[in-house]
Parts: structure tokens; sequence; C-alpha cells
């Protein structure tokens, strides 16, 4: 323990020992601090002779005497009585592997943390060798810096020296630490002092926030880091001197030049793997300016931000001439105890130029090492060092990479690329900064495949045909009670196409069908499709108004339905109706033979339409071609049996995973199992159905997927689920692989511009808990690009737009060229060769280094919520046309695993109710809002924007029912099961499921708690049908009752 000491020893830290002190009070258990480092000699050593000479290093370097506390809540430093050296000494040279044993010892002591109230340094003697000794040096960063680590080298090797040759201990040119701190407090309040502060607090506010490396933050304040050195060769080294010593780089000195090249490399980098058009970095300020305080050891230096603004027009010689003066600016004001904490919070990346040897310089009998103890402040995510301790001539370059922040595979990519563009800016300073480096742009042109293999003339109808011919009497299609086989589906299908072909309907003509899942769907879908028409998917729940826009958007002279929707919509037709379950129907008497037309790959195949922008949706086209590569795709990715695999169908075919569902068991011989209409919201119903019916590939959309697994699964005869629609998240693939071992689970991406989907990924079916699922590799023949706003690819881990390019780009938006040439875009990759046709998704993803991608959400206000795609501007377009509505906004919002929507709105005459009312009149359930929120106005950011992210949360309680209290025993458990799971307190038994905002995830969630609590079989849709805790304690009440009387009977 360290003696007393008077008061007149202690002293308030510095501000930069204030950041540190604090840093690691925040993670005691962590050796962030450590600077240790291992200096070898190629030589013999006495050791006794050593530890006198470590003796004398600590008592003259009085820095080493400082031990850290506390008084009355403020941190102080105390200069105590110097303690010995303590210098322990090991011999490894007998040790089978001494090379081995010692790089151990090294890692595991450089981990160890220091004791708070301690002397925070270590040293030890290692003996390799009889000419081979190490000196393991370790101090916490409280007392030293880079540039001490020089002064106490070279005392240490000097009193050694001395001590060898029989002299006295030299004294040493060196000044105390407590002198310094004594200046730095009488230079606190000088004129000097107040006006650079004041620049640095100016430059505090002005500076933006960091931008996040790879797109990723430290929520969690993790602190370890992985570190990666390289050394540039000699040719390297002469070609950036020989940069260094043109006009445009040439400086005061050369380290000075060297430094503004890597600084100005580092900038590049950092704009490609952040985004940001404003990066950042801490620079160290050694303050080592007067004579005094280069002979100073202790902790002098101070961290102050260097930015430069990067336009896409930037080239390296113009970022270098940024570069150039900033650092000049930086070089004025980077004063003595000026920084700040506010000012730290400007970068989270740190360059350090180390231009001073810590051992004799060109001595090849020493060697120096700066030893990594795995972890650093939580705040740097990236510590680019350059240094050449040994004064060897050679630099190196020292990447610490936080392992939070920077993928494994990311930060091995990382050091290679920095050296790329160093590479590129050595070679021709006029490159883009923009422009991929060499590394990069190598991997990212081996991620997208491209397959001959799947490229053909046949279409979906060439497919089914051959299973026709290939076995007619098998079950084709099943749909509850009813069913039919290839040949059956083959001849009710012709003699539908056949009609319409009477009717003389030119190729590609749009032709609706609106009906439920049913065998007639596929009779429909078929018979379309082989009159050489294009089928428009309606929803037969949507409302009228949504119906008659999609029928007048594509013009469809012909509607195919049901007997139950004829009364609904004949007045919304004006065309043909064609009812397929009548008996007959009116195509029963045309012939039952295949037409002789046969569609080609380059023709439209259908219009499915998606949720739009501007208030109506808008009909995607697509082409057999682009289809037929995704289903040629799955044939060979995913084997199928016809004998023994079932398709389970429960998609609504507005969505365009249904296409896959639809036709990939035609085209392979399956039987195809049709959920009933609304069975999908089932996850009872469907988990018997999949027992029955012995299902074996089925998909879901994610949050379904998860609500489906809190069931009871004993499926056996399942073994292949597919997610899309919704990101996938690390705690569904998690929960899916304990729930149902043995099934694979697939991850598709894709939007309905894009011919159903263009990426595909297999959940590992072991190991870890995973922490991140991507949405997978690109199929072959579809080209994707992550590009930034310029054009320019995006490196791996680096965020930008996908675009999507190859044969499954749709042809465009039904009727709306303007929106087409939007979004349907001409880009030159790079900049350089033909312009290729890309789809932009508004998705914002990133590279891994493994070919897979990681989708990172949307950059619009466009969003998938309960797998539905929901443009949220349709949604405020329809209600700016609600009388009294002036202003509107709407949000998705989260609680817990569940998505809402809530509708802001500014208006004179408002009610959430006629509101709602209004919106489903209009709009698919999934896109009404179940919150409402009246405010005075919106609130604006500072370029005068509607603030989104400033928009109040709802108050998640009903209206009026809120307040009336249970009145049995029963009502009580309901209440209290809505309340847990809702996560409300303030219900009511005759508020509704809709008011409370609630969905079909958590009525499923619901539901299931009800059934678990009170043993009973009560379907999912239950609480759609009895939305309040009243009606449904009395449905549940009834459903008792009937029980008990039935176990009466027995």
């Amino acid at each position: 323990m360290p003696s007393q000491s008077s008061n007149a020893d202690r002293y308030p830290l510095t501000r930069t020992q204030t950041w540190v002190w604090t840093g690691q009070r925040l993670l005691p258990g962590s050796p962030l601090n450590n600077m240790a480092f291992a200096f070898t000699w190629r030589r013999a050593i006495d050791p006794e002779l050593f530890r006198q000479a470590c003796q004398a290093l600590v008592e003259r370097f009085d820095a080493l005497h400082l031990v850290f506390g506390e008084r009355d809540g403020e941190p102080e430093q105390t200069f105590a009585v110097p303690p010995s050296a303590a210098l322990s000494y090991f011999d490894c040279s007998a040790a089978a592997d001494p090379a081995g044993l010692l790089a151990t010892w090294l890692d595991e002591r450089c981990q160890r943390v220091f004791s708070p109230g301690e002397h925070l340094f270590d040293l030890a003697l290692l003996k390799v060798a009889e000419d081979h000794y190490v000196w393991y040096f370790n101090q916490h960063h409280l007392i030293t810096d880079g540039w001490s680590l020089a002064l106490q080298f070279r005392y240490v090797e000097a009193a050694y020296a001395a001590l060898a040759a029989g002299l006295p201990l030299p004294e040493g040119d060196f000044s105390s630490f407590r002198r310094y701190l004594e200046a730095d407090a009488l230079a606190a309040t000088t004129p000097e002092r107040e006006k650079t502060t004041a620049y640095w607090a100016e430059k505090a506010r002005e500076l933006p926030t960091p931008p996040l490396l790879f797109g990723r933050g430290n929520p969690e304040r993790a602190s370890r880091t992985l570190r990666y050195l390289r050394t540039l060769d000699a040719a390297t080294m002469a070609r950036l001197d020989a940069v260094c010593a043109t006009p445009e780089v040439r400086n005061w000195s050369v380290d000075l030049a060297r430094y503004t090249v890597f600084a100005t490399v580092l900038f590049a980098l950092l704009h490609r793997i952040s985004g940001g058009a404003r990066p950042c970095i801490g620079v160290p300020a050694h303050h080592r300016l007067s004579a005094a305080d280069k002979k100073t050891p202790g902790l002098l230096m101070e961290l102050f931000p260097q930015s430069v603004q990067i336009s896409p027009e930037d080239t390296f010689a113009s970022l270098l001439a940024k570069v150039r003066a900033e650092t000049m600016e930086w070089l004025r004001y980077a004063k003595p105890g000026t920084s700040s904490a506010q000012l730290n919070q400007r970068f989270n990346v740190l360059f350090n130029y180390l231009n001073q040897a810590l051992v004799g310089e060109g001595d090849p009998a020493l060697e120096a090492e700066w030893l990594h103890p795995g972890h650093t402040e939580p705040g740097h995510h990236l510590k680019f060092q350059v240094f050449d301790f040994e004064g060897k001539g050679r630099l190196d370059l020292c990447f610490d990479c936080n392992d939070a922040i920077i993928d494994p595979a990311l930060q091995r990519l990382l050091p290679q690329q920095y050296l790329d563009l160093l590479e590129d800016f050595l070679a021709d300073r006029s490159l883009p900064v923009n422009f991929p480096s060499t590394c990069g742009r190598a991997l990212l042109d081996t991620f997208n495949p491209v397959d001959p293999s799947l490229l053909g003339e046949d279409t979906v109808l060439d497919f089914f045909y051959a299973s026709v011919d290939y076995h007619p009497a098998r079950t084709a299609v099943v749909a509850e009670a009813t069913s039919l086989t290839f040949a059956a589906l083959d001849e009710r299908s012709n003699r539908l196409a056949n009609y319409l072909l009477a009717l003389q309907l030119p190729p590609e003509t749009p032709v609706a069908i609106c009906l439920d899942r049913s065998v007639e769907m596929m009779v429909g879908l078929l018979g379309i499709l082989k009159a050489g028409a294009a089928y428009v998917p309606i929803d037969p729940t949507y409302p009228a108004l949504r119906i008659r826009y999609l029928l007048e958007d594509t013009a469809a002279p012909v509607l195919l339905t049901q007997e139950r929707y004829a009364a609904t919509l004949r007045p919304l037709h004006e065309g043909e109706l064609v009812l397929l379950d009548a008996a007959p129907p009116v195509f029963a008497d045309h012939p039952a033979g295949r037409p002789i037309l046969r569609p080609g790959p380059d023709q439209l195949m259908y219009i499915i339409h998606t949720s739009g922008s501007t208030g109506q949706p808008k009909g995607v086209r697509n082409r057999y071609r682009g289809v037929m590569n995704r289903l040629r795709f799955g044939l060979r990715a995913f084997p199928v049996s016809a004998d023994s695999d079932v398709l389970l169908q429960k998609t609504t075919y507005c969505f365009d995973v249904s296409i896959w569902e639809l036709f990939w068991p035609l085209m392979t011989g399956m039987k195809l199992v049709f959920a009933k209409p609304e069975g999908h919201k089932d996850n009872q119903y469907l988990a018997a159905l999949i027992r029955r019916e012995g299902i074996t590939i089925a998909h879901f959309v994610p949050p379904m997927l998860e609500a489906f697994l809190g069931g009871p699964l004993e499926l056996p005869s399942l073994r292949r689920v597919f997610c899309s629609g919704e990101a996938l998240t690390p705690h569904q693939v998690n929960l899916f692989r304990s729930r149902l071992p043995g099934v694979e689970l697939h991850n598709l991406y894709g939007p309905t511009e894009a011919s159903i989907e263009v990426t595909h990924w297999r959940a590992p079916a072991a190991g870890p808990a995973l922490t991140q699922v991507p949405i997978g590799r690109p199929l072959p023949n579809v080209p994707l690009y992550i590009l930034g706003p310029d054009g320019v690819r995006c490196e791996p881990g680096v965020p930008g737009e996908l675009h999507i390019g190859g044969l499954q780009v749709a042809l465009g938006y039904h009727g709306k060229p303007e929106l087409t040439a939007e979004k349907f875009v001409r880009v030159a990759i790079d900049g350089r060769g033909t312009p290729q046709r890309l789809y932009r998704t508004g998705d914002l993803a990133r590279w891994l280094p493994d070919g897979n991608i990681d989708f990172l959400g949307r950059i619009d206000s466009q969003i998938k919520l309960r797998g539905f795609r929901v443009e949220l501007g349709e949604i405020e377009a329809v209600l700016l046309t609600l009388p009294g509505v002036t202003r509107a906004q709407v949000l998705a919002r989260q609680e817990g695993h569940d998505a809402y929507l809530v509708a802001y709105v500014v208006a004179d005459d408002f009610s959430a109710d006629g509101a709602q009312a209004f919106l489903a009149e209009r709009l698919p359930a999934y896109m009404v809002p179940g919150h409402y929120m009246v405010l005075a106005d919106f609130p604006l950011n500072s370029n005068g924007k509607i603030d989104r992210a400033a928009l109040p949360a709802p108050v998640l309680v009903g209206g009026a029912g809120e307040a009336t209290a249970p009145a049995n025993e029963l009502e009580g458990i309901i209440l209290q099961l809505w309340r847990d799971t809702l996560g409300l307190e303030d219900i009511g038994v005759t508020t509704s499921f809709h008011d409370l905002g609630g969905h079909s995830l958590s009525a499923i969630r619901l539901i299931n708690q009800i059934n678990d609590a009170l043993e009973l079989d009560l379907p999912a849709n239950t609480i759609f049908r009895f939305p309040t805790v009243r009606s449904l304690a009395a449905h549940t009440e009834a459903v008792i009752r009937s029980l008990l009387d039935a176990m009466n009977e027995e």
C-alpha cells in the first residue's frame, strides 16, 4: 500500500485524466486503459542490475508515484512515497516452447486490471534464452502516454548501461509531472486559454453527431477490441516519401506530410464505411512544445477533433488540400487544457501518428512491441495508429476494431481496404474519393452469380402441362372437402381459357379475379394465363372503393369471381362478370382441349398492386421470364418429391409470395392444399390442417411464424418452412430451432417489383444462438447493387440503398410512366460501363463479407406491417380527404414485438371513430391506424421539416369503456389477461380491442393466453367477433357451459 501523503501532494485531475478515470469507473473490470509494452534485447541481461535500473526509474519519474482516489465525491491524484520497483523475474528458457510460453504470459499479464488506490504500473523481466530477454512494462493511461514511454525506456537503457560499466546511475534529463500540473493550473485562467477554449466550444456545437461505422452503434458500451497490424514494405515507404516530397503534399516536415497523407486516406475510408459527408476523427495533441514539456513523463496528451466536408466530386487531391488546411487550423488551436467532454463526443475514430522511436534507432538488437489488452474505450469504434517504435524506417499501421461495431469478417477486411486506398492515393491522386477500394471491388464482383442453366423459353404452363401428362390422375389441389386431379384442373382451366379467347381479348389483357382460396381460384388463374392474358388479383375483403379503383386502374374487361360476391361486385364493374362456381359456369360448354396459344417468356403474366405514396395503390407489371428465373431456382435449390411433398397455400394471392406457393406444386406434381378463407389467421386450425393433410412445406410472414410457434407443435410431416414479407429476427430463428428441431428454415427477400424474391438464406440447423439474420445471397441472374447517393457501389459493411437488376426486374407500374421512370432507373455502376436498368427498392442494406446481405430498414416511409407492404403516405393522403383534416402524418411504432400505426392530425373537428370508419371504407384493414392523436401543430426540425421523431407516443388506453370495472370473476380473469398481453393497465371491460390498437398478432397472443388459462380451444378470430372484455367473457361463458353440458350428457 502507498504511504500517507500530505495535502500538498494531492492534485485534481487534468481534463484528460478525468475522462480516463471516468471511463475506467464505468468499466471497472476492463483493462481498457492498460498501456503495455514488451521491449526485447537480443543479448544477455543481468537481472539484478536490471532490477536496480528499474528501481531508479521508479524513484526518479514522479508520475509513477501517483495513486488515485476520491475526496468528497471528486477524483484526485496523490504523489505517494516511491515504492519498491517490485520487478518480477521469470525464466522461460527451460520450457519446451519458450517463445510460446512468453507469448501466453504476455497476453494474460497485459489483461490484468490495476486495483484502485494502488500504484498503476507493472514490471517484469523474462528470460527466453541466454541472449534473449524481454522487459514487460505496463502502465495505466492515467499516468503515461506514448511520449512518456520513449523517455522511460531510454532512461532504463542508460541506467542499466551505467550499472553494467560500474558507473553511477544517471540523474536523467527530464522534468517533473508535478511541475506540469502546477503550471497547467496557473495557465487555466489566462486570456489565451480562454480564447482557445471558446474556439473549441464553438467547434463542439458546430460538428455533427459522428456517423455510425458500417451503420452500427454500441448501445451496450462494449469495450472488447481486436488488433490488426500491417507493416509498409520498403517499396511502399519509398513511394510514400516520394509523394510527400511533391509540392502539393510537402509540408513543414516529412512527418507532417506523412500525417496528412494517412489522414486523407482515413477520411476517404470513413466516408465510405459510414456514409457521412463530414467524417470526424479524434487526434491526440501530445503537448510537448516547450523544452520542459518535451522532457516530462506523464499523461499530457489531449484529444481534439479534425473534420472535413467531403463532396461527391472530391478527388484524393482535393481532399488532401482540405485535410492540409484543417491540420494547420488544428495545430493552431490544439492547446493544453482546452478540450472538453462535449468535443470528445464528436468523434468515434482515433488517429494517432507517433513520430518518435521508443528504442535506439536502427539498433537490430532492440525491439519494441505494443501489447494489446483486448479492450478500449467503448466510444472509440476504431483506433488507427501509425508508428515506428524501433526507428527502422518502416511504418507499422495498427487497427484496433471495436468488436461490437465491426463484424469480425469486416475487421479482417478493413486494413486491406485502407491499404488499397493508400495505394490508389500514391498511384493517382486524381481518382475520386468515393471509388471502391481494389479489394472491395474484387469482393463485390464475386457476389452476383450468373447461371445460364436457369434460362429458358418455357413458362409455368409448359411445366404444368408436363405434370398433367405425367400423372393426370394424381390430386393437384385440395380446398377443404373439394379437390381436383391434374387432369380435371387442366380440363376446367382449358374451358375457361377457350371462353376468354372467344371474347377476342388481345394478348396481355388484364383479367381481374376476386374470390376466396378455393379450387376455383386455381382454375381461374390457369385459365387466364392459358388465354394469354395477365391476371389481376383482388382480395374480396377489400373495401368497395378500393376494388373499384383496382378495376378501373387496369381497365380489366373481365372479372372472375364466386357467386357469394356477385351482388357486391356487379355495381363496381361494367365488363364481363364470370362466376367460377356457378352450376354450370358460363364456360362449361367451351372446348376442353388446350388452347393453341402459348404465352412467351417476355409476355406479361400478372399485375399485382402494392401500396402507393400518392394515396392510391400502384400496379406492378411482371413478365414470365422473371418469374421463371425465381421458380427454376427453387426447383434446383429446394428439391421436392411429387410422391411425398405437400405444400400449404395460405398467403393471399394479392401478395406475390403466393406465386411460388400456387405454381411450384403444379410444376413438380406436388399436392397443393388451400387453407380455408381466414384460416391463415388461426394457428390452431393451421396446425390441425398440417397434421391432417401431411403438409411438408409452408410459408409464414415472420411475426405470424412467431405466433404460430407459441402454440402446440406436433407436426411430424413438416420439413421445410419459408419466411418472407418482413424482416426475420434472431429471436424468431432461435425460437424456431428450439420448437421445430429438424425442420429447415429459409429466409427470402424481394419486392413485388422484382418477381417475388431475389435473395435466399438458410438458417443453420444448430449452433449458438443467432444475433444476426441476413436476408441472404442474391439469386442467380439477379444482380444486386448497394449504392451510395452518388451511384457508386458501397463496399462490404457499408449501408446504402439496395438496387435490383437482371431478369426479375418488373416492366414497371401500370399506367404510371412518371413513377416508373422514378423507381426503375438506368445506372452506370461506379460511373463506368453501360448503364443497367435497376429497380430502386428504397431499402437500406449492407453487404456482409461472405456475400450475404444485411437488411437495415426502409429509407423512405414505406414499411412492412405484419407481412403487408404499407406506404404510410397512402394512409396520409386518404386522411387528408377527410373533412376538417388539414395536416396528417402516420407512423409505425413498436411496442415489444408488436408494431402498430398511429395517425397524427391537425384538424378543426375530429372524431377518431369517424376517421376509423372513413379509412375502413377506403383502405384494407391492416392499413387503418388503431390510434389517433390531434395536435395543434407538428414539431419541426432545424430545416423546417416535420420532425417525425418528435411526434409524441400515444397513450395506449381505451375510450369510454376504460373505467368500467368487471362485473364477475370471469370478466376479471379475462381483463387481467388483456392487460398482461397488451401491456396496458387502463382497460375497461367495454373498451374495444380495436381502440387499443389490437391487431391479428396481439389477438393470437391474447386468445392463446385465454385458452391456456381456461383450458379452452377458442379460435384466433374470436377476439374480432367479441372485441371487448365483456362480450368475450359472455361468449367464453357460453362455450364453457356447452362443454359442461356435453360432458354431463356423456
